[in-house]
């Protein structure tokens, strides 16, 4: 790329920024367009290609999730109350009944014996509130589409275990020669 200064591009940073976060979420639909001027065609033709060769050798927009509630780590405290980190007041709080991301189930009020437990107030409390950390996520303007690879890790971890294998026995096979 034989680019000599910034002026040459017209697409704002903003754009790449965003397509590039895009396909860091595993979006591999994600494409620039090719016009404007050179600088921009040259940069959106390199970026349509890598996305392009990681669909090809099998990328799989997933995302893993995990949590070390046990470890040192602990779980995400609140944002807001008294406790909280936030210094603003909380704009769009989770409240209930609430339908679950893929909309089948539908969520109460979460109880510890007849406690009743805020999740905007008291934060990640237990594994049992994942479903609150979701909501809380959407309503801070997350999209479902962002969420996606989310609830495709299982699927994602079990293909990379698969290569693992694969690659694993090829490897056996090989040396075995």
């Amino acid at each position: 790329m034989n680019i000599q200064t910034q002026a040459e591009f017209s697409r704002s940073r903003r754009e790449l920024i965003s397509a590039l976060r895009k396909l860091r979420r595993g979006d591999f639909t994600v494409r620039m367009p090719e016009e404007g001027t050179d600088a921009d065609i040259e940069l959106a033709t390199l970026f349509n290609e890598v996305v392009a060769l990681i669909e090809e050798m099998g990328g799989f927009p997933a995302e893993g999730f995990g949590f070390d509630l046990n470890g040192f780590a602990g779980a995400p405290g609140p944002r807001f109350g008294e406790n909280g980190i936030c210094n603003k007041p909380q704009s769009n709080p989770v409240t209930y009944p609430f339908t679950s991301w893929a909309g089948d189930v539908t969520f109460t009020e979460p109880r510890v014996g007849e406690r009743v437990i805020d999740f905007n107030t008291e934060g990640f409390a237990h594994i049992g509130l994942l479903p609150e950390l979701i909501e809380d996520v959407l309503r801070d303007g997350v999209t479902h589409e962002e969420l996606t690879p989310l609830f495709k890790s299982a699927e994602g971890y079990i293909r990379m275990w698969e290569k693992a294998e694969a690659r694993g026995a090829d490897i056996r096979e090989n040396s075995a020669n």
